[in-house]
């Protein structure tokens, strides 16, 4: 499947310029290879994303802590909770909200609050950078 090939192959990228991917990092990454997906409808464009993550999470051989994992066990186990608890089209519409300056606090709330502690947590940080960046790029340079 030519959409999860991209999605790999930019996770792969991504992984060899040495920052560390976390869990908000590799789906962003693959927001922003399904966004290139033009004539792909918004509801088949999570699901191919969500089918990608799954894979990613299990390992590519679907063994976990192999050579060809690209991401840490840790981050692995963020992707499933947030796969498994429901939570990947909440944070996909926050991001696009935010993105597009029209996210709602109470929607971000709403997300929070039906998450996990140990979930929450992982996504706290990239999530509140990610808007505050949007919002700084958005409104202070212009």
């Amino acid at each position: 499947m030519e959409n999860s090939t991209r999605i790999v192959q930019a996770l792969r990228d991504a992984a060899r310029s040495g920052n560390p991917l976390s869990a908000m990092s590799v789906i962003t990454i693959g927001m922003e290879e399904m966004s290139k997906m033009k004539t792909m409808p918004g509801k088949e464009k999570l699901r191919t994303l969500e089918g990608v993550l799954r894979d990613i999470a299990t390992g590519m051989d679907g063994i976990h802590n192999t050579a060809d994992d690209i991401l840490s066990p840790d981050v692995v186990e963020s992707i499933g909770k947030i796969i498994n608890t429901g939570l990947l089209e909440d944070i996909v519409d926050t991001i696009l909200q935010a993105s597009r300056g029209t996210y709602s606090f109470g929607r971000i709330m709403d997300t929070i609050q039906k998450t996990d502690a140990s979930v929450w947590w992982t996504l706290l940080k990239p999530i509140a950078i990610t808007i505050a960046g949007t919002c700084f790029m958005r409104y202070f340079i212009r």
